[in-house]
């Protein structure tokens, strides 16, 4: 197979996975749960996700592109039968993240002291939990959509040759005084034209017919190029 319109994964492309991280969220941040010192929390439903999720790919390198805002609901309950509620709202998570850099605004409904310290237990033990896969996201984002941006080596085959036209006639030569030429029958035949569509720009057009490194790619071989008016 040759992927002519993406040689050598050298374009820029690009996936839409807002919908797809959405579900991600709602699979994996809800029912965490912790127990604490009598006081068990978990987490319910995610109710929002909003923002943008990109995934790209340019010279073969895989680009994740995201930033997007979270909110959950979570519950709990003490040894002594007190029960909270609350929401959990991330106002960043961005590929440029690092584990210990996302935020976690807590609330909890109706609060008095034993609700405070169940809002405790959430904040120190469940909130660690979360952060653990809040960072499992960008990894399983590219194992997910990595091969609707990347064309793998294996797969790119080798470029499809250049189509030949056939001529309508073959010129052939008998002995004679004159040597003149005479046109041989060959029989039926059709004259072929091709239309090949470049998907680049005209600069990048030039720098991949003159420049020796995207011309190996080609050729298989180094070639020789003189980039210049009557050059080679």
């Amino acid at each position: 197979m040759s992927n002519w319109k993406n040689v050598n994964n050298w374009h820029w492309t690009e996936k839409n996975c807002i919908n797809w991280s959405k579900d991600y969220f709602k699979t994996n941040l809800a029912n965490v749960s912790v127990t604490k010192n009598g006081i068990t929390v978990q987490t319910g439903q995610v109710t929002e996700v909003n923002g943008d999720v990109d995934l790209n790919q340019r010279k073969g390198k895989v680009i994740t592109i995201f930033d997007v805002s979270i909110k959950l609901d979570w519950s709990g309950s003490d040894a002594q039968g007190e029960e909270a509620t609350g929401t959990i709202y991330i106002p960043e998570v961005a590929h440029d993240t690092e584990e210990d850099e996302y935020v976690f605004d807590i609330t909890v409904a109706s609060e008095n002291a034993a609700k405070r310290a169940i809002k405790e237990v959430v904040r120190k033990d469940l909130v660690p939990l979360l952060r653990k896969k809040l960072c499992s996201f960008q990894g399983d984002l590219v194992e997910a959509h990595r091969k609707d941006v990347y064309i793998e080596p294996e797969k790119l085959g080798s470029p499809t040759p250049p189509r030949l036209g056939h001529t309508g006639a073959k010129m052939t030569s008998v002995s004679s005084s004159t040597a003149t030429p005479v046109v041989k029958n060959v029989g039926n035949t059709t004259t072929i034209s091709d239309t090949i569509e470049f998907v680049t720009s005209a600069a990048e057009l030039y720098l991949t017919l003159t420049d020796p490194g995207r011309v190996a790619a080609w050729t298989r071989a180094p070639p020789q190029l003189e980039p210049k008016v009557g050059g080679t």
